[in-house]
């Protein structure tokens, strides 16, 4: 990672504040970057050339693990088909 490329997004006072905050900057890349017939591995090789990478200082939170099981489940999530659509004529 170009260090000159590095910003500080917040200081957070929980370790799980910031994982919350890491995982939605991760989320809303592959959010964003999701289009309708995408795979999960597209989506995950888009975001690993394109998307933000956020760390915590001292942490353990892995932006490309956290991308790669979540392009799994927005995928998988965005591709789901109701089992019955309900219209509604009006006469």
């Amino acid at each position: 990672m170009d260090e000159s490329e590095r910003y500080l997004n917040g200081k957070y006072e929980t370790e799980e504040e910031a994982l919350s905050v890491c995982r939605k900057i991760v989320d809303d890349c592959l959010l964003n970057a999701y289009q309708p017939d995408i795979t999960a591995k597209e989506l995950y090789e888009s975001y690993v050339c394109h998307g933000e990478d956020p760390f915590i200082r001292g942490g353990s939170f892995s932006a490309w693990s956290s991308a790669e099981k979540r392009s799994d489940e927005i995928v998988e999530a965005k591709n789901k088909t109701p089992e019955k659509d309900f219209f509604i004529d009006k006469g």
